[in-house]
């Protein structure tokens, strides 16, 4: 006969929003199946889990255990978790037209998102659209601004505009050459 099914101990360490742990059974009879559930609708299976929360909070961090004879046994345990905030930006350019996009995570998750296109102007939110008035490098900017602590975090991409060729061409240039020609031919 066997002992009986018990969670010996629990080990959970967090840095930077992610959180580590291992669990120790003992008793039961294996294998053992494990499942870790996190509190924020995330769940993993195993002895050892690393997993990266997006939001600061207290969790109830809850290991269920089953043995091979389908005896089920759970401890759960808090843990209050910082993590810092993360922004991750992309763009899309069609001639002097930028498009950019920001995604953000951490903090409190109540967020202020500023832009600074590098040429005088700014745009707000998530997903904003730009045209400049020229082509050239821009130093874009984005800073994430946690509305609960005040917490900043800013990313910066230096990008070249490039006008298209048919954008802001000047199609009366070639008109007013070919009169001027007519001009001075029929002269």
């Amino acid at each position: 006969m066997s002992k009986p099914l018990e969670i010996s101990e629990i080990d959970l360490a967090h840095a930077s929003g992610i959180l580590t742990g291992e669990v120790k059974i003992i008793g039961g009879v294996e294998p053992y199946l494990i499942t870790w559930d996190f509190d924020d609708g995330n769940t993993l299976n195993g002895s050892e889990i690393s997993h990266r929360y997006s939001m600061n909070g207290t969790y109830t961090v809850k290991v269920e255990v089953t043995d091979d004879s389908g005896i089920s046994i759970s401890k759960s345990e808090q843990v209050t978790l910082t993590v810092p905030l993360l922004i991750t930006t992309s763009f899309t350019t069609n001639g002097l037209q930028l498009s950019a996009n920001a995604i953000s995570s951490g903090g409190s998750g109540n967020y202020n998102i500023t832009w600074d296109f590098g040429d005088g102007n700014q745009g707000n939110g998530e997903n904003v659209t730009h045209t400049f008035n020229s082509s050239g490098q821009f130093n874009i900017s984005v800073t994430l601004t946690d509305t609960d602590t005040n917490k900043t975090k800013t990313e910066t991409n230096t990008l070249t505009i490039t006008q298209a060729e048919n954008e802001n061409s000047n199609s009366g240039g070639s008109l007013f050459f070919f009169i001027v020609l007519l001009y001075f031919h029929g002269a």
